[in-house]
């Protein structure tokens, strides 16, 4: 999601309290990303085990289909729920929501969603959840680690901010269960703590290369809206695989 501060600089994803490292300006716009239908591309690894979509989050959403995903790992789009909540709470339900039915209609019954989102939208997201039919596992508040500009190849992230960070399932019974600091380190732990089986799906790229962990314990789908986060993800994917294959002939 890209931030523009009041400087006139811009960021692709940062707390909404953040501010411009070079002029301090602060943040006065949050956009909605959206690609061009003629721009959009994607790529795959040769095993097939991971594949990276540049296009909107609805539009990658919907090449998948119905209950292929085990586990959805996601940074939405804000804009809809930011939106939701500029209106009178009384007109909510007559208010749109598009992500959780298509949530819903990819996720296998004992599947579960990881959304990680601002504090800003946590009543509207939560909302849209339940209307939709998802029930909520835990809620918590979770330290990342990002960068104001997170289009680095290396992903070298420099400074903490806290989010909230929602585990929801579709089934009433299912045990508790919460995430505390969100760091490459442990993502793959999270990834096996919390899915099932099926596809990952992860919309969080504007973060980590979540997908690269992912693929490693089951096929995985990533969906990136920015061109410089999808080119660099795509250049790791390439030098991973190419160093994997490295080990296995120096083993051989």
């Amino acid at each position: 999601m890209l931030n523009l501060y009041s400087c006139g600089c811009s960021a692709l994803d940062v707390p909404i309290l953040s501010r411009c490292k070079e002029h301090n300006g602060y943040v006065v716009i949050v956009s909605n990303n959206e690609v061009a239908a003629r721009q959009r591309t994607s790529f795959r690894t040769k095993d097939r085990t991971l594949s990276l979509l540049y296009c909107s989050l609805l539009d990658g959403m919907r090449r998948l289909r119905d209950s292929t995903v085990g586990l959805i790992f996601t940074y939405p789009d804000h804009y809809p729920f930011l939106a939701r909540d500029r209106i009178d709470s009384n007109n909510w339900s007559d208010f749109p929501d598009k992500y959780f039915p298509e949530c819903k209609r990819v996720l296998q019954p004992d599947g579960h969603i990881v959304l990680i989102i601002e504090h800003l939208v946590l009543a509207s997201v939560v909302y849209s959840a339940i209307k939709a039919g998802f029930k909520i596992v835990s809620q918590s508040v979770v330290r990342m680690v990002i960068s104001d500009e997170p289009v680095d190849s290396t992903f070298l992230n420099d400074f903490y901010v806290y989010k909230v960070c929602l585990v929801l399932t579709r089934r009433a019974n299912d045990s508790n269960k919460s995430i505390g600091d969100i760091q490459l380190k442990n993502v793959g732990r999270h990834i096996a703590n919390f899915h099932t089986g099926g596809l990952v799906l992860d919309t969080s790229c504007i973060h980590y290369p979540v997908v690269i962990a992912a693929h490693k314990v089951t096929r995985t789908v990533g969906i990136v809206s920015d061109w410089k986060r999808y080119n660099a993800l795509k250049e790791r994917i390439k030098k991973e695989s190419s160093n994997g294959k490295e080990k296995v002939s120096q083993k051989s």
